[in-house]
């Protein structure tokens, strides 16, 4: 009979069951989908890792004979070692106008190497004319197996064929350096070529400029390091770093680490809001089905029967919510991996069944709903048959908010008064609504800000900081003076300047990071030291350092604090004052005046890169086809060309995400009206009888949602902005994080979102106030 009198229930309202379905669906969609594509992506990496051995350790020399590299696994915890020598440098392909970067990669054994082993498709390189290069090149300048590449090294052009693509454990993501955020698939590419051909671009035989290490079992980073730094350092040693630094395996464990904070905490808040939507209807049911529940008591029905009869209530709602979302967060999975595959080289990335994460996310579910019946229910334990049999006395009026404040009835008329007064009379629904509405608000806000953001932290660091259109790369530090002489020398060349760029350790106590120190002149026109939340500039201190708050915040210092120096480059470690701290969201590094910079080194104004402006970049390329100083051409505009088309991919997806939160603000205040109708039937039917027509008493309904919808967005504001700090904590790193600053846009695309979903909830109660039958509602008891 008690599963009869249920299905009754669920059946008479549906439509309220179906929103709280839907919350939870969103919920365990989100948990699933999400869950399924970190497990995939973590799967897909640690077999590929494995399968291709990648390497433990990495070095950096400025030159090592090949013959001392077969010496460096005699040291004690180095199982093999191997060496390669790497090289940028600039490349063409015919018919094209992209400016191209090659990375370079040259080793005895490109079909077996002991460690990082490639993925070939097609065949490699069996003379020093073929070359091999990462798909995502391949693709983005439409490639062709037979295909030529002209590489320019030291003044001469050199024609490769392309036999095929290779994918590297080392390159499963791909950017220049640590302050490009996203790959320039078109701009930047790794090459694969044998050490023969690695000899005639660089005229160096039988050396090596990179060497890697595999660790035997259960010895550390730490265990080996110092003495490598003994072995390596007569060879120049420059970097000296674990896997962990790479960065490919960096920006994929950050994606793992933050695909599964937000499978777990995002899909709760749904979840939690699902249960207090059941709590408020169940809560509704038992008073309405007051008199049945004293009469089955009566005829010797326990508590316990009772109870477990509502609780089913929540238990369909959470099992079928939970089933949906599970089948659809499955189905998604695919998708989302899809996405990543964009980003990620990484072979078999496929959505693979967990039973673990299905497991977990329906019981999450069904939890969830018994959690918001139980609430709603509970209260009903208490009741006594002969209380039971009785209609509730009404509650009386503690707080009426007409009456402190008088001042509401010289601007309000009736109907606006009544629902100034429905909203305190029943202060946890309202309390509820505004909560939902700060969530459903602070969700699309975020997803609104997304464009927003990532064009801030992209165009922020090309146009506000680096304001140079071309950067010529060199061979090997030059003076100052001669290097800008002599790029003044090609024609249209506008403006220039050299920067110096040094690789340094820098340390404060225990904790160390590598950097890039960048030295600019005091008066630099084309870079500029900006912190980007404030606009503010900064002049490049003459004898201290300023940070970039992701390095700052790594090495636990502030302004006016000490870092260590320690680099190859200087004779003993060295400690620098820290002037200032400046936000700046991509890269990590820090600025000063280059003749300081110099000094440190012990040289007199030296540059490692010019950068400048040029009328003709067509004819800058072309005359520097035969220098012999310039090794790789960075063109700004092609890399922010190449930002915005990636940008691009994402813009549906952002759509997708504000429309569902539209929905989820629909489903929450859809339930609440809702509810207030059936609480408050016999009310809206008395104003009906008394002459009120069915758009007046709408009226009292709208207004009182229109102010709880307002206060949800005033306190949604400062809620996005906590959302945003907790994005950063899930995101943020040395590398990039998010700014601290939010669109204005973002808040408005939240705020017509939510009116949004008020208006349609408006539109749902109007129809069902139209379809009152006042004599029968004004027959209910209440």
């Amino acid at each position: 009979m008690l599963l009869r009198k249920a299905k009754r229930t669920l059946l008479a309202n549906k439509k309220s069951y179906f929103a709280c379905m839907f919350l939870i669906a969103v919920g365990i969609i989100m948990q699933t989908a999400l869950g399924i594509a970190a497990s995939g992506l973590e799967k897909s990496m640690l077999e590929f890792y494995k399968s291709n051995n990648l390497a433990d350790t990495y070095a950096t020399v400025q030159s090592m004979p090949e013959d001392y590299v077969d010496t460096l696994d005699k040291i004690p915890g180095i199982s093999s070692a191997e060496g390669r020598y790497i090289a940028e440098m600039r490349a063409e392909i015919p018919n094209s106008d992209e400016t191209i970067t090659l990375r370079l990669i040259a080793a005895n054994s490109i079909e077996n190497p002991t460690l990082n082993a490639l993925n070939i498709t097609g065949s490699a390189p069996k003379n020093k004319t073929e070359i091999l290069v990462n798909p995502a090149f391949f693709k983005a300048n439409n490639l062709s197996e037979g295909d030529t590449i002209s590489i320019f090294s030291k003044g001469k052009e050199y024609t490769f064929t392309l036999t095929g693509t290779a994918i590297s454990p080392e390159y499963v993501y791909i950017t220049k350096d640590m302050t490009q955020m996203l790959p320039d698939e078109a701009g930047f590419g790794i090459g694969y070529i044998t050490t023969e051909s690695m000899e005639a671009l660089t005229g160096y035989v039988g050396v090596a400029n990179s060497i890697i290490f595999q660790r035997e079992k259960d010895v550390s980073f730490d265990d080996i390091k110092l003495q490598l730094e003994d072995s390596l350092s007569r060879f120049g040693l420059k970097e000296l770093f674990d896997k962990e630094d790479l960065i490919s395996y960096f920006f994929l464990d950050l994606e793992i680490t933050s695909i599964r904070s937000m499978s777990s905490s995002m899909p709760t808040v749904f979840l939690l809001l699902a249960a207090v939507v059941l709590y408020l209807m169940l809560k509704r049911v038992i008073d309405q089905e007051r008199t049945q529940i004293g009469t089955l008591k009566a005829f010797g029905y326990s508590n316990i029967q009772l109870i477990l009869h509502y609780l089913t209530y929540g238990a369909i709602t959470g099992t079928i919510g939970g089933i949906t979302g599970c089948i659809l967060g499955y189905m998604l999975s695919g998708p989302y991996l899809e996405m990543f595959q964009q980003f990620f080289m990484l072979p078999n990335i496929e959505s693979s069944f967990d039973l673990n994460i299905i497991i977990k996310a329906l019981s999450l579910a069904i939890f969830s709903g018994l959690l918001g019946a139980y609430a709603g229910a509970r209260k009903m334990i208490r009741l006594a048959p002969a209380e039971a049999m009785r209609p509730e006395s009404p509650k009386p009026i503690r707080f009426d908010i007409i009456k402190y404040l008088g001042v509401l009835k010289h601007f309000l008329n009736s109907r606006g008064n009544m629902s100034v007064r429905g909203i305190t009379r029943n202060p946890i629904r309202s309390t509820f609504v505004v909560i939902s509405i700060m969530f459903s608000f602070g969700i699309i806000s975020i997803v609104g800000s997304f464009n927003g953001l990532i064009d801030k932290m992209i165009f922020s660091q090309l146009q506000d900081i680096q304001r140079y259109q071309v950067k010529l790369s060199l061979s090997q530090p030059l003076s100052y003076e001669y290097a800008v002489e002599d790029a003044y020398r090609i024609e249209n060349i506008t403006y220039a300047e050299g920067i110096l760029e040094l690789p340094f350790k820098i340390s404060n106590r225990h904790l160390v990071e590598n950097a890039m120190v960048t030295g600019i002149t005091k008066d630099s026109q084309l870079y500029h030291i900006v912190d980007t939340n404030t606009k503010r500039a900064f002049i490049p201190p003459a004898d201290s350092f300023i940070l970039t708050n992701g390095l700052a915040d790594q090495l636990q210092v502030k302004a006016g604090d000490y870092v260590t120096l320690s680099s190859p480059l200087l004779e003993k470690d060295i400690s620098v004052f820290v002037s200032k701290v400046i936000e700046q969201n991509m890269g990590s590094g820090c600025y000063t005046q280059l003749d300081y910079l110099s000094s440190i080194i012990n040289h007199q104004n030296i540059a490692t890169s010019v950068i400048l402006n040029t009328n003709d970049l067509r004819e800058l390329k072309e005359t520097i086809k035969g220098s012999n100083i310039v090794t790789t051409i960075e063109d700004k505009e092609n890399t922010l060309k190449g930002y915005q088309k990636m940008m691009g991919m994402f813009s549906s997806l952002y759509v997708a995400l504000q429309v569902l939160g539209t929905l989820v603000a629909f489903a929450i205040i859809y339930n609440t009206t809702t509810i207030s109708l059936s609480e408050r039937k016999r009310e809206y039917a008395t104003l009906r009888v008394i002459g009120l027509s069915v758009g007046e008493v709408s009226e009292i309904m709208n207004f009182e949602y229109a102010i709880l919808t307002s206060f949800g967005i005033l306190l949604g504001i400062p809620f996005t902005k906590l959302l945003n700090s907790l994005m950063n904590l899930m995101v943020d790193s040395d590398i990039y994080s998010m700014p601290s600053t939010f669109p204005l846009s973002a808040y408005l695309i939240g705020a017509s979102c939510c009116f949004t979903a008020i208006f349609l909830s408006a539109r749902s109660a109007r129809k069902r106030i139209q379809t009152f039958d006042m004599v029968e509602v004004l027959k209910e008891r209440d």
